[in-house]
């Protein structure tokens, strides 16, 4: 194409310069008719015409040629971009920023919270200072009206140290009788012998670890991380497996 285009930008040039000195140089001026004078005049300015109108529509032929591409690319992107997407970050204590990455998911929580997990106490009793920002985050979420779901193993010691947690953390600031009312309503804590995940749902993002079969390598298990507007169908999917988890094969606790 550009070839081409530079090919007749030089064609017009050599012609707009040699056809007029053709002209002249063969005759001599007062041997020129009128009609040919004219056209010698003219010739120039027909020509500049020409060269402008031909320079402008191979530049707007480009210039479609170029948009249109770009437009093909974009929406491809847009297409890529919309496909579902499930990111690997790594393992359970091998996630970007630590335990923050963990620490955001109540953090942010504005609905509901979910923790499908084993023994869960890498949150309720890891440390003080987790327990406490932990319970306050589900205190918040419980106030505001949001729903919150802790699903553990039914080994009675995960159970009572569950039942701690709730009973000493939570509890306390739920004292009122709305509050009471909302906790009951929006509080559940249940167990269950076996799951083949452990999961957190935050609002619309989910994050599961695929448990391995070995138990002294869960916490190799991989962290997958994903949201209700990248993989629709795969987050309800996995919602409808924790309802059925909680109406079927739980033992409700709280």
């Amino acid at each position: 194409m550009r070839k081409v285009f530079w090919g007749l930008i030089f064609t017009i040039l050599a012609l707009f310069i040699i056809i007029p000195i053709g002209i002249i140089s063969t005759r001599t001026l007062n041997s020129l008719s009128s009609l040919e004078i004219l056209s010698v005049l003219i010739y120039p300015f027909v020509s500049s015409a020409l060269a402008s109108w031909i320079v402008s529509h191979l530049y707007h032929t480009k210039q479609s040629k170029s948009a249109s591409d770009a437009n093909e690319e974009l929406s491809s992107k847009i297409h890529s971009l919309s496909k579902g997407r499930v990111r690997c970050i790594g393992t359970k204590f091998n996630v970007p920023n630590g335990g923050e990455y963990w620490s955001d998911l109540f953090k942010n929580a504005r609905s509901r919270f979910y923790l499908i997990g084993n023994t869960n106490k890498s949150w309720i009793s890891r440390s003080e200072e987790q327990s406490d920002q932990f319970s306050k985050a589900i205190v918040r979420l419980l106030k505001s009206g949001g729903e919150v779901l802790i699903v553990s193993n039914d080994d009675i010691f995960t159970i009572n140290q569950t039942k701690e947690f709730i009973e000493k953390r939570i509890l306390p600031s739920m004292t009122r009788r709305p509050e009471k009312e909302q906790f009951d309503r929006n509080f559940s804590y249940l167990t269950i012998s076996k799951s083949n995940y452990s999961c957190v749902v935050s609002d619309d993002r989910m994050v599961l670890l695929p448990v391995m079969n070995a138990a002294e390598f869960r916490d190799e298990s991989m962290v997958l991380d994903t949201t209700k507007y990248e993989n629709g169908e795969i987050f309800k999917n996995y919602i409808g497996d924790i309802d059925r988890l909680v109406s079927k094969y739980a033992t409700v606790v709280y």
